[in-house]
């Protein structure tokens, strides 16, 4: 702790006025501290106070500093599974205590909402708890940040008077037991991950869960780390709130390593995770004490998200960065998760392989014989029209597995009748590329440790992609059972990924006056909504209606009455997100009688010309000069249309008109 009022903040009480030493919350009953390494022991007192401290029949004393704060330190001790109690007694003989203290192994996990949400907020998660009772498997949750729904009686994370507020009130400010009710309020990632060790090590397993969902990983550095990264315009939080609040108190214990699940709020700029990434393990072993320890990182996993919500390839190039940070950062797993995602749910419900899989990684760093990491990309070699990629930690052989990533939320895995299904008898994900860098769908063929690619479309080809897309189907698994990274060969540049999609407005005005956008069109089942969430994007045209079948998208737009009076050519300026391939026509109410002459109002829906989408996933801007507008609002009510000939949400923050004289 930097100063004695954070103390008092963080343990609700003022240092100083208490007769008795004080334990610090992590040291409370039911805590596993630490085995086989020199074990720290801390807390608070009056300033000067000498203190004595014993574990068990251990003892060992110190004197509190000038803000009250002291600290003591054990030998290293093997496992004990034993409950032993930890006890401080002052000048004055009052004593603090804590009971039933075991030792094994402490785990620190953060991150985001798949790290975070609880049992209980998964429909097919929730009712498995009855079953789960293990004394020696310890748990932990560290309180978030209030928020002001949060403050009302009886919610679940409102602070009892007396409770530390540093520990979650469901815990009853201390540790406990892995069972109901506290189990229902943990992380199935993190149960797993635990019950895993528990059957392996046989020895007692701690885990704090330290974790917000929907939050940015800038949130979780350390200011001075924080200080040395871009953050830019696509972070919108505040820069190491979080780190301050949930991580800094817990500075001085003792951990085994960290487990990070985190990333799909930061997918907006996935370019710049990879040094976010760094910078966090370097700050947390820094501050933490996590030197030479195991940090694993869970991997984004397959996500479609509605129209809209993700940029193309986003998640892909974020993969990318993950795998780069794991792969040159010394102690670090990497915990591919092609295999679990869901088409519409951001939080996939089959927890369990993530947190088994984040176990193999503690085994092998024990020393066990086990594969903790599936196939990784080594090199490839051109041979003719093949592609021929080879592959380490194949674990005696590469081979394609049956994959099945659920659509809807809520199924039980792989059930989904629209499931997407990579069979067993065929290489799926896999891209090959020639010269020209256009990625094609291709055939592959395992031998040993090695995958030869082709494709007919590609005759020389250049490059190739596994895995690469937001919801990306893969089924290429190793000896072991576990899924292959994705990967590119290639070293093609990012895409220009824009202007982010929250926390960054469209440019706010054009040139000229703004047309009105409508809701209109009796050709068109779909409607304009008046924002996107976190764009301040003026319209969106989507239906939720499933049985609706409709190729294209339209706008309607109409011009305000001093432009359509105008004379001479007006200049048509059109703020649109650039979310994927398409081509839009704009069209519009034309003087020209020739165009149409079938029609009862002859001149309507002329075609001004078209432009084309790439998917960059920025705000872009595009002109048409209209030369011979009637702009009699005549085509459905509107002047102008914009025609999108892919069945996708349009997002357009702004059309502008302006005369030309």
């Amino acid at each position: 702790m930097k100063n004695a009022f954070l103390v008092s903040l963080i343990l609700s009480f003022t240092m100083g006025l208490h007769a008795a030493p004080i334990l610090h919350p992590l040291f409370s009953d039911r805590a596993v501290l630490q085995r086989d390494v020199a074990l720290p022991v801390f807390g608070t007192a009056r300033p000067g106070e000498k203190i004595t401290v014993t574990l068990g029949d251990r003892k060992a004393s110190a004197a509190a500093d000038a803000s009250g704060q002291w600290r003591v330190e054990f030998a290293p001790a093997p496992a004990c599974a034993t409950g032993m109690v930890l006890e401080v007694r002052g000048e004055d003989g009052s004593p603090a205590r804590a009971t039933d203290i075991l030792l094994g192994d402490v785990w620190l996990l953060g991150g985001q909402s798949n790290m975070r949400h609880a049992f209980r907020t998964y429909p097919l998660l929730k009712d498995s708890t009855a079953q789960i009772n293990d004394p020696d498997l310890r748990i932990l949750v560290i309180n978030a940040p209030p928020k002001p729904a949060d403050q009302k009686a009886g919610s679940v994370d409102s602070t009892p008077a007396g409770s530390p507020p540093l520990i979650h009130a469901a815990y009853k400010g201390a540790w406990q037991p892995a069972c109901r009710p506290y189990i229902d309020e943990f992380t199935p990632t993190g149960f797993y991950f635990g019950a895993a060790l528990r059957r392996e090590l046989k020895a007692p397993i701690g885990l704090v869960l330290s974790a917000v969902g929907g939050t940015q990983i800038e949130r979780w550095l350390p200011a001075a780390d924080a200080s040395k990264v871009r953050t830019g315009a696509f972070f919108t939080g505040k820069p190491s709130d979080l780190y301050e609040k949930m991580i800094a108190p817990l500075r001085g214990f003792a951990w085994r390593g960290a487990a990070w699940y985190q990333g799909e709020s930061n997918t907006n700029d996935p370019i710049s995770y990879g040094p976010l990434q760094e910078a966090l393990i370097r700050g947390w072993r820094r501050e933490l004490g996590l030197a030479g320890r195991p940090f694993l990182i869970v991997q984004i996993a397959p996500f479609v998200g509605g129209s809209g919500q993700i940029k193309p390839e986003s998640w892909a190039w974020l993969r990318e960065q993950q795998s780069q940070v794991a792969g040159k950062t010394k102690d670090a797993g990497l915990v591919v998760t092609l295999d679990v995602g869901e088409g519409e749910d951001i939080h996939p419900q089959n927890k369990e392989p993530v947190g088994e899989r984040l176990a193999l990684w503690v085994l092998q760093d024990a020393g066990r014989k086990v594969q903790a990491s599936g196939p990784r990309f080594l090199h490839q070699e051109i041979k003719g029209s093949e592609l021929c990629l080879t592959f380490s930690e194949t674990a005696g052989g590469l081979k394609a597995q049956r994959v099945a990533l659920n659509r809807k939320p809520n199924l039980p895995f792989g059930t989904d009748p629209e499931a997407a299904v990579a069979p067993a008898n065929q290489l799926v994900g896999f891209q090959i590329c020639g010269a020209d860098g256009v990625f094609h769908p291709a055939e592959g063929r395992i031998k040993g440790d090695q995958v030869s690619l082709r494709s007919s479309a590609v005759q020389s080809p250049t490059a190739a992609r596994y895995a690469w897309d937001n919801f990306s189907l893969g089924n290429l698994f190793g000896g072991s059972g576990l899924p292959a990274e994705p990967f590119r060969t290639d070293n093609f540049p990012s895409p220009d990924f824009g202007l982010p999609l929250e926390g960054s407005p469209a440019p706010e005005k054009l040139p000229g006056v703004a047309l009105t956008l409508l809701k209109t069109g009796k050709e068109n089942p779909y409607g304009p909504e008046t924002m996107v969430e976190g764009r301040g994007a003026q319209t969106v045209l989507h239906t939720d209606n499933p049985a609706v079948k409709f190729q294209g998208r339209f706008v309607y737009a109409a011009l305000p009455g001093e432009i359509s009076k105008a004379d001479g050519p007006v200049i048509i300026s059109i703020i649109y997100h650039d979310d994927f391939p398409s081509v839009v026509k704009i069209r519009y109410d034309s003087s020209d009688e020739t165009v149409n002459p079938q029609s009862k109002n002859p001149g309507l829906f002329k075609e001004a010309g078209n432009f084309r989408t790439t998917g960059s996933g920025g705000w872009k801007i595009v002109e048409f000069k209209i030369a011979d507008g009637l702009f009699q609002r005549r085509c459905n009510g509107a002047d102008i249309r914009l025609d999108s000939m892919t069945d996708r949400d349009i997002v357009i923050n702004g059309i502008y008109a302006r005369s030309v004289q």
